[in-house]
């Protein structure tokens, strides 16, 4: 008896043993959906059109592609959401191989320096999450929402968010895609973090591999579902040179730009979709001395730059009616 006890208690022992939850680090294709993966996602901020700084209102590349903070959300086929974390620098990790290594959630990124003159170096990073195996899921960064010059909704931007995510696949990306950006204030110059966002859609999480080159895990960074993080804000930037042959004597002193919107839509609208609602504030910027010059070839140019939400209403007249 005590033998056949003996065999059956291992064999319960082996039972047990072979139903243990397994997690995998390196999604694999052909996943049961359930299946807990753990995912590193890449990303990238948007890149600098120019890179000269020709006012005090037009902020640094280091500035304008800075991630300061990131929140991930994924949701699946139906549109529902089953993942959303905050990251912040409290879950940072110090370099790339210290988070692969880590068994652990986190993030990490390599951000440009004010003293980084390579105009082809980029802002890039890495994010691990540890969700489930679903197929034709739709992934969405925001980084920066702890800025101070943005809402969502007119609500601190991560408390609704946080709201949402509390409400499980109650949450819809259709709830997302409604979402306004609203300016704080009624500012075109920015002196703080910027909103970005990163949206890639048709993804099975099963099969992700960030780092993915013929097959194999290398640990560095790759193309495959890198993420481009850009700006909600367009950047305006004019140079200005007036022809002084037949008028003498006028120099430009201000400069003032008129309705500027205060608010658009967070995820970017289809191209028959108008990103402006005619009912939507807008607001006339007071006048500003012109603060800088460039030059080039052609001579000196006053320059100025302001920043602004991007926003596209509907036409009012084509080229031809004027």
């Amino acid at each position: 008896m005590k033998v056949i006890a003996r065999i059956l208690l291992l064999s319960f022992l082996l039972l047990a043993a072979s139903c243990t939850r397994e997690v995998f680090d390196e999604p694999l294709a052909g996943l049961p959906e359930g299946t807990p993966v753990t995912l590193n996602i890449s990303f990238g901020a948007q890149e600098a059109l120019d890179v000269r700084i020709g006012t005090k209102a037009e902020m640094s590349r280091a500035d304008e592609s800075r991630v300061h903070d990131l929140y991930v959300l994924l949701f699946d086929r139906e549109g529902k959401n089953f993942y959303g974390r905050y990251f912040t620098y409290e879950h940072r990790f110090q370099t790339l191989a210290a988070l692969t290594a880590s068994t652990h959630e986190g993030w990490f990124v390599e951000n440009l320096q004010l003293s980084d003159k390579d105009e082809s170096k980029t802002v890039k990073g890495v994010v691990k999450i540890s969700t489930v195996s679903k197929e034709g899921c739709t992934l969405v960064l925001l980084a920066n929402i702890s800025n101070t010059v943005t809402a969502l909704n007119g609500e601190d931007a991560l408390d609704w968010l946080t709201t949402m995510v509390s409400k499980g696949d109650e949450f819809t990306l259709s709830d997302l895609k409604a979402v306004r950006v609203t300016l704080e204030q009624n500012i075109v110059n920015r002196a703080d973090l910027f909103l970005m966002l990163g949206k890639e859609s048709g993804l099975n999480t099963g099969a992700m591999a960030w780092d993915k080159t013929d097959g194999a895990s290398t640990g560095t960074y790759g193309t495959d579902y890198k993420i481009p993080l850009q700006r909600l804000d367009a950047k305006v930037k004019f140079r200005i040179k007036y022809d002084t042959t037949n008028i003498d004597g006028i120099t430009p002193r201000f400069w003032q730009a008129c309705s500027v919107p205060s608010s658009c839509y967070l995820i970017e609208r289809e191209e028959t979709q108008t990103s402006h609602d005619p009912d939507d504030a807008t607001f006339d910027t007071e006048e500003v001395y012109f603060e800088g010059t460039e030059s080039d070839s052609d001579g000196v140019w006053q320059v100025f730059t302001f920043y602004m939400l991007e926003n596209r209403p509907e036409k009012k007249q084509t080229a031809s009616e004027y």
